[in-house]
Order: structure tokens, then C-alpha cells, then sequence
């Protein structure tokens, strides 16, 4: 009877030991795993290592670690609507932790990923630089400041592009004093833009249009004997200069 009693014992466990369950990682070592695999370049599978981090440990001193690298993962991945959560949860939820200064850059580029051409709407644009400035006002000390700086020079430039496209459809339209008000616009929003000489030659036009010569010959003196104008800007102002 003892003998039977045991054999049934054995079969329903399948002839085998009994397995202890697995014990959940610790997230240390997965914070670990998941930026060598990052490294490698596996960013799914590390993406994988850090969730476990986040969604079985939600609150401990490697949460904000992970968080940060899932952002990263998703921006290598091109899922940048979840890289926005990642990085927001770093800001939200650990304000102070030392990856929160990185998780505003990583925001603010996942904004920038998703901007469409500069034709259509710039909100994600706009909401790249409201990020970087919000950076820089929590963080005015932080090493990170020359690459906030950058992003929001790429951003602005994108809203200064857009603002040129604006111009040039009222000049072609022939709406001279609608395009001197964005002209002065761009100048009061954009004064560093690259595209500021190319926006004075639009201005040139501009004046000629309405009848304002001389004012227009100035601009153009200007773009003719001025440094660091662009040779493109240069000729064309030339090219203008002589047809009066």
C-alpha cells in the first residue's frame, strides 16, 4: 500500500523533484543586464530588462536608472509617444533623482523625433523647447546645459523656417505689408537664425514692392558688404541690386 501511495506521489509530479519558483531579478542586476545590452545594441531586449525593473519594483534607488535607459531604448526603437512616458516618469515621479536633468533632454528629442515638417504644425516643436527651457531653469549649473542649448537652437530653427515659408507666400502673393509684419516678427523671435540674411533679402523685395527704393538699396548695400552673409544670399542680392 506504501509502495502504490508513492508511485502515485511520483507520477503526479511527473516522475520529477518539485521546482522551487523562480525568484524575481534582483533590479540591480537588471539595471546591469539591460545597459550591456543596450550597449550591444539589443535595444528590445534591453528595453524588456528595464521594464521588469519598473513594473516589478516600481519604487527603489534603480527605478529612475531604468526609466531613463527605457526612454532611450524606445527613442533607438523609434517609439518615440513611449519614450515620452518613460522620460516623464523620470521627471515626475524622481524630480531629484540625477538622471531627472537627463530625462528633459531625452523629452525634449522625443518631441523633436515626432515634429513634422516644418509646413504643418510645430507644437511638438514647441512643446521640445518649453522642455529645454524648464531644463535650463531647474538646471542653470548642470554640464548638460551645451546640449540643451543645441536642441533648442535645432527647434527654434524650425520655427524660424516655418516663419520664412509664411514670408515667402505673402511675396509671392504680393502682400507687401503682410509680409513686413512677419519679416519684423521673424527679426523680433529669430534674431540669430541662419535664415536672417535670406529673410532681409526677402525684405529688400518687400520695400521695392510698396515703392521704397532706397530703403530697399540700403538692405541691400548691406547684404553686399557685410561678413559671414551667405554666398547664395550674396549673389542674389547682387543679382537684384542690378535689375533696378
Amino acid at each position: 500500500m506504501r509502495r502504490a501511495w508513492l508511485a502515485l506521489a511520483l507520477l503526479s509530479c511527473g516522475g520529477r523533484e518539485a521546482v522551487r519558483p523562480q525568484a524575481p531579478p534582483v533590479p540591480q542586476e537588471e539595471v546591469k543586464r539591460g545597459k550591456e545590452l543596450f550597449k550591444e545594441g539589443k535595444f528590445r531586449e534591453a528595453a524588456e530588462a528595464f521594464k521588469a525593473v519598473t513594473l516589478r519594483s516600481p519604487v527603489n534607488p534603480y527605478t529612475p536608472e531604468a526609466e531613463y535607459y527605457l526612454g532611450l531604448c524606445y527613442l533607438k526603437l523609434g517609439e518615440f509617444d513611449k519614450a515620452e512616458g518613460a522620460f516623464n516618469a523620470v521627471i515626475t515621479l524622481f524630480p531629484q533623482s540625477p538622471f531627472a536633468p537627463k530625462a528633459y533632454l531625452g523629452l525634449a528629442e522625443a518631441y523633436l523625433k515626432q515634429a513634422p515638417p516644418v509646413q504643418r504644425d510645430q507644437e511638438k516643436t514647441e512643446e521640445a523647447i518649453k522642455t529645454l527651457q524648464e531644463f535650463k531653469r531647474r538646471f542653470p549649473d548642470s554640464e548638460l546645459v551645451p546640449e540643451a542649448d543645441s536642441l533648442l537652437r535645432e527647434a527654434r530653427e524650425r520655427l524660424a523656417e516655418k516663419m520664412l515659408i509664411a514670408i515667402r507666400v505673402y511675396e509671392n502673393l504680393e502682400k507687401w505689408d503682410a509680409e513686413l509684419h512677419y519679416i519684423k516678427l521673424f527679426y523680433e523671435e529669430h534674431p540669430e537664425s541662419r535664415f536672417r540674411w535670406r529673410v532681409k533679402l526677402h525684405e529688400a523685395r518687400a520695400l521695392l514692392g510698396k515703392g521704397e527704393k532706397e530703403k530697399a538699396l540700403e538692405i541691400l548695400d548691406e547684404l553686399l558688404k557685410g561678413e559671414g552673409i551667405p554666398a547664395d544670399v550674396k549673389r542674389d542680392a547682387r543679382h537684384l541690386k542690378l535689375s533696378l
